[in-house]
């Protein structure tokens, strides 16, 4: 049989399937007295310990204990977009796309009733076989065209590859999975193995997953790679061997005679079974106080690698220091011992580690809870080597995500960028490096005072008595002023710079924001510092111990009282 009599059957069988009513279809379960009656690319990932929320027990208690995991919403939003997406691609009707989220991803999809594109291509019963298993799978999109999507959308042409699309949707796009992973996915390498033999492609499978996101901003993305047909064979080897596990499992009388995943107990809000699995309960307060970190601890194959790659940067390091000295020598030197690094080395290490975190959790009192993008103001980029700029994340506004579109905060170039949500309902992207425009310079630097202060304070003159400054107390026959005249003065003149009522109510976009004012306050007092004198200082006013620490270090005398 060719392919071409291969795929006519297939969606003969569809199309004769697609008239059964729902009393028709296949709904035995899919193991019956320790025996595996079917399979779904669905039940071998959650089977599978290496895919995220993957775990032997938990199958067996869906599967062979027959305990009912509930379906969300996002499920039920999900079967619906399905279902217009289909009707879209069969009968060419735009208004099968009439919510928000099911118009967002038309640009994702192939042109509608084309003989090439093939919708919901379904395999039950006796059509498809796994490991001697009857295999139900369904394909969301099957293109049989030469011409894909790539990663960027750009049109591709691929002679000899086919392509197979998972419709996907997300409430939160930073849990959109990459290439790399959308590869490996054992829905996805069923899909291409299935393509493969239906279709007989003679270069590849085009593999994708198009997730919708379900709230607004209404937006979407492709993470899509393209398998060679040596890989889809190697990688359906592996899920044959992963049914091979799951014909043994099925045979477990009790959950303890099942292997758990650790790692897989928080994925997805908890597995459902949670409150009736035995588990170790070491195990449960680890992911109770540590669900973000590892669920089992290191294993002693893990120490060995890291101390080999410990001991490898450090032979690496020490032949960058010899002159003449080859990669091939550095290779050689990971063996010894002498490579491996000293105690004070680590030490040192740990400590620089512990200094960076504890840099990042400083901030002023009236900052808000810090996130993965720390200012909407992102600093602007050091230049690139070659003179463009380099790689830089930051937040994005609403029309930025809606366009899929930033501009580079130095040299202002519209960078294409893939929007990622963040926690707390903002977006942020990684704006890409890229050639500055022709026309573009760099930004001048930025002056410590602004104009306007510097030309209304007095011009200091040199003078020998220099600067003195008395703080919380009062100097014996010495004429002396109060530093709150200049203090308040300077910070009258900062405030109508920047269009402020008060340089510590400013608003939180401004430079004076968000405890900004301080640095601002003490950089024009250095500038432009009060005339030589003897000035009074009162450590209960904000503004003027800004001022003093800011010009004490070049003051001919500081006098400091007890309160």
């Amino acid at each position: 049989m060719t392919a071409s009599e291969k795929l006519q059957a297939v969606l003969a069988a569809c199309a004769a399937r697609a008239l059964l009513p729902d009393e028709g279809r296949d709904r035995s379960p899919s193991v019956v007295g320790g025996v595996v009656m079917r399979l779904s690319p669905s039940q071998v990932a959650s089977f599978d310990p290496e895919t995220e929320g993957g775990c032997n027990r938990r199958w067996w208690y869906a599967k062979v204990a027959r305990r009912r995991e509930p379906s969300s919403p996002a499920q039920e939003l999900g079967t619906k977009i399905h279902a217009r997406v289909e009707a879209y691609l069969k009968t060419g009707d735009a208004a099968e796309l009439s919510c928000e989220a099911s118009k967002a991803v038309r640009r994702l999809l192939p042109p509608p009733r084309h003989p090439d594109v093939h919708p919901e291509i379904a395999f039950e019963g006796d059509t498809l076989f796994v490991g001697g298993v009857p295999f139900h799978l369904r394909i969301d999109v099957l293109d049989l065209r030469d011409r894909h999507l790539g990663p960027a959308e750009e049109d591709v042409h691929e002679p000899g590859v086919v392509a197979a699309d998972d419709l996907k949707t997300a409430g939160d796009m930073s849990r959109v999975k990459p290439p790399s992973v959308v590869a490996r996915q054992v829905q996805m390498v069923e899909y291409a193995e299935v393509a493969r033999i239906v279709a007989d492609p003679s270069r590849g499978v085009r593999v994708s997953h198009n997730y919708t996101h379900t709230r607004r901003p209404w937006c979407v993305e492709r993470s899509t790679a393209v398998l060679s047909l040596q890989e889809v064979a190697d990688r359906h080897g592996r899920v044959i061997s992963l049914v091979d596990e799951m014909k043994l499992v099925a045979r477990a009388t009790r959950p303890e005679d099942v292997t758990p995943a650790y790692a897989s107990c928080n994925c997805f809000g908890g597995c459902p079974h949670a409150t009736v699995c035995p588990r170790d309960p070491r195990m449960v307060v680890r992911s109770v106080f540590n669900r973000r970190g590892p669920a089992s601890p290191p294993t002693s194959e893990a120490i060995v690698s890291l101390i080999e790659r410990m001991r490898k940067k450090a032979a690496e390091a020490a032949a960058a220091k010899q002159p003449g000295a080859t990669t091939q020598a550095a290779t050689t030197t990971t063996t010894t011992a002498a490579a491996l690094p000293t105690a004070e080395a680590v030490a040192e290490e740990k400590m620089k580690l512990v200094a960076e975190e504890a840099a990042a959790r400083v901030a002023p009192p009236d900052a808000p809870t810090p996130s993965a993008v720390a200012d909407a103001r992102p600093v602007p980029p050091a230049p690139a080597p070659g003179g463009g700029c380099e790689a830089a994340q930051r937040e994005l506004t609403v029309d930025e995500v809606a366009e899929r579109k930033a501009a580079c905060a130095r040299c202002g170039a519209g960078v294409k960028v893939k929007p990622q949500k963040l926690g707390d309902g903002k977006y942020h992207a990684l704006l890409p490096a890229h050639a500055a425009p022709a026309a573009a310079t760099p930004p001048a630097a930025t002056l410590v005072v602004p104009a306007p202060v510097a030309a209304a304070l007095p011009v200091v003159a040199s003078a020998s008595g220099g600067l003195e400054l008395y703080l919380d107390c009062v100097p014996d026959a010495t004429p002396s002023a109060r530093l709150g005249s200049y203090a308040y003065e300077l910070a009258r003149l900062l405030a109508a710079e920047f269009k402020a009522a008060d340089v510590r109510c400013a608003p939180k976009d401004s430079p004076l924001g968000f405890g900004g004012w301080r640095g601002a306050l003490a950089a024009a007092a250095r500038a432009q510092p009060p005339a030589p004198g003897a000035y009074l200082v009162s450590s209960t006013s904000e503004l003027e111990m800004v001022v003093f620490e800011a010009v004490a270090p070049t003051a001919r005398r500081v006098v400091r009282g007890i309160r």
